[in-house]
């Protein structure tokens, strides 16, 4: 159950306190307040009622509704494990060396580098903005707007040629 109370300023705050979940916001009406702590309330409830399937299959929207991805975390819930958990098995099942000689596509077949980041894995991946990026972080002289110029211009020339090879 959620508390409602006014505010000097005339103003309500809403605190949620539930599974170890506090939540608090301030309305200008009660009414807001409490519709905001049920729909708070609803979601935790909601939330915990899920089993895997589900979790898999819910929508960015449908995950927003229930209150976010932070909600999730706060409840012990980890998504990103749930939606990717096929991938995560094969990229836990590679060796040190194995992660280290895979190739750019490899990589991205396999999930892409924020994945394998998120596994706690080392891996060996450069996108070519990545490298113009650290070029341009050791670049001191006068000319940096031209710098940056030549760097769109071979990023797009870069993606283009990828693009007709694919």
């Amino acid at each position: 159950m959620a508390y409602i109370r006014p505010l000097a300023n005339g103003n309500f705050r809403a605190d949620v306190r539930l599974k170890g979940i506090v939540k608090n916001k301030t309305f200008p009406t009660e009414s807001l307040a409490l519709a905001w702590a049920d729909n708070i309330e609803k979601g935790i409830k909601t939330i915990l009622n899920l089993d895997q399937a589900q979790l898999m299959a819910l929508s960015e929207d449908e995950i927003c509704a229930l209150g976010g991805e932070d909600l999730f975390k706060q409840l012990g819930i980890d998504l990103f494990a749930i939606r990717h958990q096929a991938k995560l098995e094969a990229i836990n099942a590679l060796s040190k060396k194995e992660l280290l000689q895979l190739t750019v596509q490899e990589i991205e077949r396999m999930g892409g580098a924020e994945l394998f980041i998120k596994a706690g894995k080392r891996i060996r991946y450069k996108t070519f903005r990545d490298v113009c990026d650290e070029y341009l972080s050791r670049w001191n002289k006068k000319d940096y707007k031209g710098q940056m110029q030549r760097i769109d211009y071979w990023c797009q020339y870069f993606v283009s040629l990828h693009s007709a090879h694919i």
